[in-house]
């Protein structure tokens, strides 16, 4: 994904260049189009790719969400919040791109992967909804503190000294 990124940036740097070429003789104002047209479209491509890694990826999230280790649970929801970040973020990019792309068969192409996020956003929503109602339900919820008369929960994994480190537990008073 940091490649992408990067090619992102390589992208957006040629679409500038082009628009900055010289515009003064027909001969340059339609060397200039064509420049900004093939920059539009590869700046476009980077986020349709990985708007289709996402894509590819969501079964795997869902499939750790079901079977995955319980430990790592919230690596899973996390996942899920980023490829939403990520779709959503890549959805604009193509947008704004599309504005000016004049390439029919390019734009129904890229319209048509666009097509795809409604749902998938759901459904990464779902997967994270899901971990949530399941964290909430195995917490232990707000106790009285007798020491100090107030609600705080605790979460805390208690004393652990195998390898004689002790953690004390830790206390939350809430807002």
């Amino acid at each position: 994904m940091l490649a992408h990124g990067d090619d992102d940036v390589v992208c957006f740097e040629a679409l500038m260049a082009s628009y900055k070429l010289p515009k003064s003789t027909t001969s340059e104002k339609s060397e200039r189009t064509q420049s900004i047209q093939v920059c539009l479209a590869a700046a476009a491509t980077v986020p349709l790719n990985i708007i289709k890694i996402i894509n590819g990826v969501i079964p795997d999230i869902q499939y750790l969400a079901d079977y995955g280790n319980p430990n790592l649970i919230t690596d899973v929801a996390i996942a899920a919040s980023l490829g939403q970040s990520a779709l959503t973020s890549s959805q604009l990019n193509v947008l704004i791109n599309l504005k000016q792309i004049r390439d029919q068969t390019f734009r129904v192409q890229a319209l048509g992967v666009l097509d795809s996020i409604p749902a998938n956003l759901l459904l990464l929503q779902n997967i994270i909804d899901e971990i949530t109602e399941q964290l909430t339900r195995t917490q232990s919820g707000p106790r009285k503190d007798a020491k100090r008369g107030k609600n705080s929960s605790i979460y805390h994994l208690g004393a652990f000294t195998q390898s004689g480190i002790r953690v004390q537990p830790t206390t939350f008073d809430g807002p």
